[in-house]
């Protein structure tokens, strides 16, 4: 679970912030009962005005998953948490990342400069007490002597650290990885919805259709939505010819860049492998899709290809399903405005979902972006802890973050009213200078028509 995340001089924000994922009045370095679940926020909400860097902080955490991920092979990840502020380019770019898997925490530093990365660390803490695991200023990396990696390992990650390459990256990769390998095999259980490419829905309807205890969930969660769709089957369809000779070709090419630079490039977006798969014998290609049935009066029924739904079906099949993955696995669930194409009672309902013990066993975290005021309400499913709604507010090309319990909350407080009203920052100042300037605009209206 995630406890920690901080972030600086990354896209509008100069200076250091952290959004701070632990619930109110825990400070332990571990809970007394091992039960992080209890001491960490399921749902954290950020809110603020447009171009207030309320994407970029989510963005930030992100792109570092993925750069965990991937550096070994690509680097480009890494490179793009290398985004200083327009002020402040002289200075590296840093984050820190505290969470806890498998009843350790762990806290993972990096530092970026143009040049690359120059500092990384990892701790471990199991027992109460702080562990050095690795240590690394540009390309020399230390083990600590709690690290459990033998010498070979050692070997094996010093040879993969080049300036854009991640040591904890590396660790994935070692056969013996020791006790805390969960470090690294943790950011696997990071995921993003609207901050970066995403998983195509069918892909996601094929992991759950491959658990039979799961496959019903797929037209229950159409079906919570009141969207008329009472199934949804994972259809295919042979691609016609000079598509699959071009699909080949891709992919022709795109293996022998793998197997000749051992490199993972942005190539595989055009290659569209995860929309457009080739059966075992590789003679055909197939092309995935979703295809929803809608019942109508009368017994009779239709059915639509996924790219003709409208598009608030489209949100709310990918959002749900998603959110279905998070809540079953665990994990850190990341969407940029959740709101977006969706009903206030449908955004409300999925926050519900991770707020829900009952629902969310595995204490799965929502951490998303947001304009719908009407959360901070309370009058419906959603019940937040001022400790879960953080604002974003920029001033002078400058971001801050702070939480709403920076702020004195009683019961009777109306919080969605006193937003709008501007008590907690974080809204947009509303300027007229286009109104009047639209007042004082001299428009010839016979001269306009013609």
């Amino acid at each position: 679970m995630l406890l920690l995340w901080t972030i600086s001089n990354f896209g509008s924000f100069h200076g250091e912030v952290t959004l701070d994922l632990r619930a109110p009045g825990f400070s332990r370095n571990l809970p007394r009962d091992g039960d992080w679940y209890s001491n960490t926020n399921r749902v954290i909400a950020l809110y603020g005005a447009n171009a207030s860097g309320k994407s970029t902080a989510l963005l930030s955490l992100a792109q570092a998953a993925l750069a965990i991920r991937t550096s070994i092979r690509w680097g480009g990840y890494v490179e793009k948490l290398r985004n200083p502020h327009m002020l402040n380019q002289s200075e590296p770019s840093s984050f820190e990342a505290e969470y806890a898997s498998a009843g350790i925490r762990y806290r993972w530093r990096v530092s970026l400069t143009d040049a690359g990365i120059a500092e990384e660390s990892l701790e471990a803490n199991d027992k109460g007490r702080w562990k050095l695991i690795f240590t690394r200023t540009d390309d020399r990396i230390d083990f600590g002597t709690a690290s459990g990696i033998g010498r070979a390992d050692r070997h094996i990650v010093r040879n993969y650290l080049h300036n854009w390459c991640l040591a904890l990256s590396a660790w994935e990769t070692l056969k013996n990885p020791g006790a805390y390998a969960e470090a690294s095999s943790w950011w696997l259980t990071v995921s993003m919805v609207g901050v970066l490419p995403e998983v195509p829905d069918h892909v996601i309807l094929e992991r759950i259709f491959s658990h039979k205890n799961l496959a019903k969930l797929a037209p229950a969660a159409m079906q919570a939505a009141d969207l008329g769709i009472s199934r949804i089957e994972l259809a295919e369809e042979e691609a016609p010819a000079e598509i699959a000779a071009a699909v080949r070709a891709l992919n022709k090419v795109f293996l022998n860049q793998m197997e000749t630079s051992g490199a993972e490039g942005e190539e595989t977006d055009a290659v569209d492998i995860d929309e457009i798969d080739s059966d075992n014998q590789g003679e055909r290609i197939l092309r995935k899709y979703l295809r929803f049935n809608h019942d109508v009066a009368g017994g009779d029924s239709f059915q639509l290809a996924e790219d003709r739904e409208s598009a608030g079906t489209r949100t709310w099949f990918h959002l749900i399903h998603a959110a279905i993955l998070r809540l079953l696995l665990g994990g850190v669930f990341i969407v940029d405005e959740l709101d977006s194409s969706l009903h206030p009672y449908l955004t409300d309902y999925l926050v519900s979902l991770f707020q829900d013990p009952e629902v969310n066993r595995s204490g799965a975290q929502l951490l998303f972006t947001t304009h719908d005021t009407t959360l901070l309400a309370g009058t419906r499913a959603v019940d937040f802890h001022p400790s879960s709604v953080w604002f974003v507010e920029k001033l002078n090309s400058i971001s801050s973050l702070y939480c709403l319990a920076d702020f004195e909350v009683r019961k009777n407080h109306n919080i969605e009213r006193r937003y709008l009203q501007g008590r907690f920052g974080a809204v947009p100042f509303l300027n007229s200078d286009i109104r009047q300037a639209l007042i004082d605009l001299p428009i010839e209206v016979n001269d306009e028509r013609r």
